[in-house]
């Protein structure tokens, strides 16, 4: 994004993984990320006990299991923060939408 704004690129659109507190920002600014996938670690934590909890009853678990990956985007923003991070978006992205 950086390299972007020194060249005055401000008719990009960025798309990247991970859902974090720049890249929200960025997105509840209208800036140049426009989307993301966002892992779900809390999801993957629930799915790998479920699966301990099988080996421990003796049950048959599948040989792999992911939990997918959540589209993120200015419009579900607040809720995917909720969903991923299991709290309120930061304040100070929140203030994005105060008037959204």
């Amino acid at each position: 994004m950086a390299a972007a704004r020194a060249a005055g690129r401000d008719d990009l659109v960025i798309t990247t993984i991970d859902l974090g507190a720049t890249a929200a920002l960025e997105m509840a600014k209208d800036g140049l990320i426009k989307g993301l996938g966002a892992q779900m670690p809390y999801h993957q934590g629930v799915a790998e006990a479920i699966l301990a909890g099988y080996a421990l009853l003796g049950k048959q678990a599948p040989a792999y299991v992911a939990v997918p990956a959540l589209k993120v985007t200015k419009e579900n923003l607040l809720d995917a923060w909720k969903l991923v991070y299991n709290q309120d978006v930061p304040e100070v992205i929140q203030k994005y939408y105060d008037n959204y």
